[in-house]
């Protein structure tokens, strides 16, 4: 790959994790389907454990709304 599609690359992942960040915020799940594939493989973890895991986007937006709206909610990239 061409140093110019590498900085491209990185660019765009760049923009997805900060869309994703920004969303979730917001608690706007439904966003998520641009982000993850819809066969997409999630886990999540609490105290190195697998607390839940999903194999398709819609079940994770389902379960992320179930959690109901966060009352603060910050990412930070970096």
């Amino acid at each position: 790959m061409r140093e110019i599609e590498m900085v491209k690359a990185r660019q765009d992942l760049e923009e997805l994790v900060d869309k994703y960040a920004t969303e979730s915020d917001r608690n706007n799940q439904d966003y998520y389907v641009n982000v993850f594939t819809e066969d997409c493989h999630v886990r999540v973890y609490f105290n190195n454990q697998i607390g839940m895991e999903f194999t398709n986007v819609q079940d994770m937006i389902k379960a992320y709304k179930s959690f109901g709206a966060a009352k603060e909610s910050f990412h930070i990239n970096g």
